[in-house]
């Protein structure tokens, strides 16, 4: 007899089979491609914001009234 499948294993393979039905148009939504596309630009928008803020603060702190008068 053999072993039985372990839990969820018939749950991720259902979504494996409608995954491939999606990428190949019997269903809508979007396909793996398309979403693997909107993680990497999802990822990518988070850095550059974060990047963007690091550059605000020298930005901040050089301002003209925080400077000196000479």
């Amino acid at each position: 007899m053999p072993r039985p499948h372990p839990p969820g294993f018939r749950q991720r393979a259902v979504e494996f089979a409608r995954l491939g039905d999606i990428d190949e148009g019997r269903r809508g939504g979007a396909s793996s491609v398309a979403h693997d596309e909107l993680v990497a630009l999802r990822r990518e928008t988070r850095t550059l914001r974060l990047e963007n803020e690091i550059l605000k603060r020298p930005t901040a702190y050089f301002a003209p009234e925080n400077v000196l008068p000479k």
